[in-house]
């Protein structure tokens, strides 16, 4: 049986530490250092990724805000619009109605002035026709011809005492 060597466990022992320190270098060097610098590119990459969706984020509620107060004054403008046409057809309706008022108003002075003037005309006619009535009578009456100087009288006379009445 072949025993342990005890002369050979001080160089055994040193080569196996030796190989333990050169394969923590070998490893550092080669497998270490690499993942380490993957890792913090990566790292690097998800907070950029993180910088530029909160720089977009604001953006968008920057951009929200400018659209909300453009609609908040488009709704303010739409509602001015309403009352501003509203105020102009309430205008625009008392001015016809004042125009109908005072065309109503200018027919019934018309209609007025027409009526006065058949009136006029009526009376005038109703004395003419009286007039002539009464020559007629008197020359009934008097049995005799009577000329335009007699019927002039006449008339004036009866026009007169009409008047006086």
């Amino acid at each position: 049986m072949e025993g342990l060597d005890v002369s050979k466990l001080p160089i055994d022992l040193l080569l196996n530490i030796l190989n333990i320190i050169l394969l923590f270098v070998i490893t550092r060097f080669l497998v270490y250092k690499p993942v380490k610098k993957f890792l913090q590119e990566r790292k690097d990459k998800i907070e950029a990724q993180k910088q530029e969706a909160a720089d977009k984020l604001k953006e968008a509620e920057d951009i929200k805000a400018q659209y909300s107060s453009l609609i908040a004054e488009a709704e303010t403008n739409a509602r001015q619009a309403v009352l501003n046409g509203e105020a102009e057809a309430r205008k625009q309706a008392t001015e016809i109605i004042d125009r109908a008022n005072r065309e109503a108003e200018d027919i019934k002075k018309t209609a007025s002035l027409e009526a006065q003037k058949e009136k006029e005309a009526t009376l005038g006619s109703m004395k003419n026709d009286v007039a002539a009535l009464a020559v007629s009578i008197s020359e009934k009456i008097l049995s005799r011809e009577i000329t335009d100087k007699d019927n002039e009288r006449i008339v004036e006379s009866f026009l007169n005492s009409g008047d006086n009445e």
